[in-house]
């Protein structure tokens, strides 16, 4: 999880590290997401929002598999 909450500021380093942890493509909602995009939409959420965490729903009885809800604070110029 700390890959999605913490940078990596290298994207080689990056698409490295979540390969590592997830297949390519990895299926997100049933859709097949390129790795590479993967990254990106981590890279997206780590700019966007403060104090970002994850927690683990649910464990999937297979590699890499879970569900995960991403926690976070809203930033104070952003509208309710």
């Amino acid at each position: 999880m700390r890959l999605w909450t913490e940078p990596i500021t290298a994207p080689a380093e990056a698409l490295a590290a979540f390969g590592e942890a997830y297949t390519d493509p990895v299926s997100i909602n049933g859709n097949a997401v390129p790795l590479a995009d993967v990254v990106k939409r981590a890279r997206g959420l780590q700019r966007a929002f403060a104090n970002l965490h994850m927690e683990v729903i649910e464990q999937i009885e297979a590699p890499g598999a879970h569900r995960a809800r991403v926690l976070a604070a809203r930033p104070p110029h952003w509208p309710a």
